[in-house]
């Protein structure tokens, strides 16, 4: 289940929901606070910055000024020319096409997984989910 509060209340209700939601940041979260007392300041800041998002100032900060263009650089060309290639020899795709459903469960279940899954698919995407989701009132507002 998804670590988000709103789940676990709608799946449990609200007393329980919130004390079973606490239970699973208890156990599966980590506070800043005990990873800088467990490896110290330095790592949770290479921690932090392992995690953001890669740019040219990351770069930078990561590898120093003169490195940190370079490897930007590599990075972005790269990035750039696999997708021309992948679009180019036409071997990309989503996996979400009937043709890869049926290569990889058969044809009979393929189509039968594909179906399903683009049923579900158009009911989420449906007024109808916005109305069942939110209400009347804020479903339209949504749409």
């Amino acid at each position: 289940m998804a670590s988000v509060k709103q789940s676990w209340i709608r799946k449990y209700g609200e007393e329980e929901g919130l004390r079973k939601f606490n239970e699973f940041k208890k156990q599966y979260g980590r506070p800043k606070e005990k990873f800088i007392e467990e490896h110290g300041i330095d790592a949770w800041n290479k921690y932090v910055l392992s995690k953001k998002t890669y740019s040219l100032e990351i770069c930078v900060e990561k590898y120093g000024e003169i490195e940190g263009p370079k490897k930007w650089e590599e990075r972005k060309n790269k990035k750039i020319n696999s997708q021309k290639d992948n679009f180019k020899d036409k071997t990309w795709n989503n996996g979400r096409t009937l043709d890869s459903y049926q290569n990889r469960y058969g044809i009979e279940k393929g189509y039968k997984l594909w179906k399903l899954r683009n049923e579900r698919q158009s009911y989420r995407f449906s007024k109808q989910y916005y109305l069942d989701t939110f209400g009347e009132i804020e479903g339209s507002k949504k749409i």
